[in-house]
């Protein structure tokens, strides 16, 4: 491998999170040719877990780094939703949860790439396009220890909103 190769890999691998997919189509932007793939992949650097994705060798990635290259590399807003994104939160201690489901929402029109629908996350994914909300509307930054996504947010009505609606029914 060349010197200028090495370099790129380095820069690369500085620059991205461990735990994250990375996209063909996102390296290719990014200045990673196809065959500069290919070779990396070859040369053990990058492993493929899909046609169009892959990981750095030896790498773990769950669900949530899925997320991160959908939502930072193909802005897209497809993210953890429902009981999932509560079991995140901390919020889902009254619920019966299992760990083999997790829930994804993502607006109309966007759809889960092959390489994800197709990979073993490890859990099923249910996945939900909805026009229900706008793209940013309920959802907040969840930190992962190497990266950050978003996530649907619990709903909480403050005390006083509660007790106002409360006594204006009474009058």
């Amino acid at each position: 491998m060349s010197t200028g190769n090495t370099t790129k890999i380095n820069q690369l691998l500085t620059t991205q999170p461990n735990g994250v997919v990375l996209q063909s189509f996102w390296l290719t932007e990014q200045g990673y040719s196809p065959d500069l793939q290919k070779r990396y992949r070859n040369s053990n650097w990058l492993d493929s877990i899909g046609k169009g994705a892959m990981i750095r060798a030896g790498d773990t990635v769950g669900y949530e780094g899925a997320i991160y290259a959908l939502q930072m590399q193909t802005h897209t807003t497809i993210h953890p939703a429902g009981k999932t994104a509560l079991s995140l939160l901390g919020k889902a201690h009254y619920l019966e949860l299992s760990n083999k489901q997790v829930t994804v929402f993502g607006g109309t029109g966007e759809n889960l790439p092959l390489w994800f629908q197709k990979h073993d996350w490890g859990a099923a994914i249910d996945y939900h396009p909805t026009s229900f909300l706008s793209s940013d509307m309920g959802l907040v930054d969840f930190d992962f220890p190497n990266f950050t996504i978003k996530i649907s947010n619990a709903a909480v009505r403050s005390w006083n909103a509660c007790t106002w609606h409360r006594k204006s029914r009474s009058y």
